[in-house]
């Protein structure tokens, strides 16, 4: 009885750590599509800049989304550290028209972002107005193509 019971121990016993195992184990995270994320982030600063007041950190949060998306895409390599002048240089092989986009919105966001310098916080209102903003998201809109399953 005590070999029996032993051995119905040492098997629930193994049979547990191999579940305990399988349970544990390390899974990779789901990929988030770049547009999606973008547009995640896009419409959360819209949504809280039209509800409070469009913001600084608003701004610096669309900047730095165009810029990870651009340079996800194969024809705009590391677009996310260069400066605006170096975009019109690097890239003389893409489409004009795409790039006179990209930095006419880069060059909007970072003008009323360093408008004033060390003065400004993340929290200060930004100067320009709603039919700015809306042209600005209008070119996002081209630049950054929406999943079947965003809001607009």
């Amino acid at each position: 009885v005590g070999a029996l019971t032993l051995g119905a121990i040492l098997m629930l016993l193994h049979s547990g750590v191999k579940l305990l195992k399988w349970l544990s184990r390390i899974r990779p995270r789901q990929q988030i599509a770049p547009n999606r994320l973008a547009w995640t982030i896009f419409d959360a600063n819209y949504e809280d800049g039209t509800a409070n007041g469009f913001k600084v950190k608003h701004l610096k949060a669309f900047s730095h989304a165009l810029r990870v998306y651009l340079a996800t895409l194969p024809q705009y390599p590391q677009i996310d550290a260069l400066t605006i002048t170096e975009i019109g240089l690097q890239f003389p092989q893409a489409d004009s028209r795409q790039i006179e986009t990209i930095v006419r919105v880069i060059t909007a966001l970072e003008n009323e972002i360093f408008v004033s310098g060390a003065d400004r916080t993340s929290e200060s209102l930004v100067a320009l107005s709603q039919v700015n903003l809306e042209m600005l998201f209008n070119d996002l809109e081209s630049l950054v193509p929406r999943t079947w399953d965003s809001k607009e």
